[in-house]
């Protein structure tokens, strides 16, 4: 869909729309039965981090077919931009499926708390970063610097890109022709050597010390996935976008009983996969 980008909806993009809808009424669902199981499983807040650029897509792409030219052809190109970062996103989600095999979800489960140290190593670099930008920016005031002044933001920027080796130091003097080159010197000494290292031996450590319990890990998560989608009160559980069709025949499932309600359900599940019950 989004390499194929028209002014008009095309019909993969519809069925792009109408598996975003019928995803929506998924999560909803299971947050509403399962708030607890839902909030504290890592893969959901992807989700619901995917399902917001959606509705922020959807909301461009209608705004676009209301709007006049130029803005509706920005407004268009705005839309599949979005949808194309939310790519990144999506394809994460496949590492669902695989979450049921032990040896995947036991190393998902260790990347899970590698992401957590990583969050706390980014915080600690905010901090260090904001003292060395403030530093620099201020040094700039004085009359002894030299050259354009640079934003905050931008030596924020440069500061970050050092972390990956790639240096501007040698705007150095136009900071300061004293402090400017000492604070970029201590900063590399701070961030990257001190920093970075502390990052990998803290991964180390994590990943050692997971590694002996990411078995009772994995089972452990696997009885909270089997308990979220355990839903005996409610039926057979269809998958997006096939969730739709019991909301579509709600009008007339709406007069039957509760028993009904759950054999059509059923039935429906039955019609739908059977072909590939079949063909396996």
């Amino acid at each position: 869909v989004v390499n194929n980008r028209t002014a008009y909806m095309t019909v993969p993009e519809v069925l792009l729309w109408i598996f975003f809808l019928g995803n929506v009424l998924e999560e909803l669902r299971e947050a509403w039965k399962h708030p607890t199981l839902y909030f504290l499983s890592l893969w959901n807040w992807f989700g619901i981090i995917s399902q917001i650029i959606f509705e922020a897509a959807f909301v461009l792409r209608l705004a676009g077919f209301y709007t006049a030219e130029p803005q509706a052809s920005e407004l268009t190109d705005l839309c599949f931009d979005i949808l194309a970062c939310n790519s990144v996103i999506m394809w994460s989600r496949v590492l669902v499926i695989l979450s049921n095999y032990e040896f995947f979800g036991s190393l998902l489960i260790i990347m899970r708390h590698m992401l957590r140290d990583a969050i706390m190593f980014l915080a600690i670099l905010l901090a260090v970063l904001l003292g060395f930008a403030q530093a620099l920016h201020a040094l700039q005031n004085s009359t002894r610097s030299s050259g354009e002044h640079a934003s905050i933001f931008e030596i924020m920027d440069m500061l970050f890109r050092a972390l990956f080796h790639e240096n501007q130091f040698d705007r150095a003097a136009a900071f300061h022709p004293v402090f400017g080159e000492i604070l970029l010197d201590l900063y590399v000494i701070v961030a990257i050597i001190l920093l970075l290292n502390l990052l990998i031996a803290q991964f180390n450590d994590t990943f050692i010390s997971m590694s002996d319990k990411s078995h009772r890990m994995f089972l452990h998560s696997y009885a909270l996935r089997a308990v979220e989608y355990f839903k005996l009160e409610s039926g057979f559980c269809l998958m997006p976008p096939f969730n739709l069709i019991p909301y579509l025949l709600y009008p007339i499932l709406f007069w039957t009983t509760k028993e009904t309600r759950a054999r059509s359900s059923t039935l429906i599940g039955a019609l739908l996969f059977s072909p590939v019950l079949g063909c396996s």
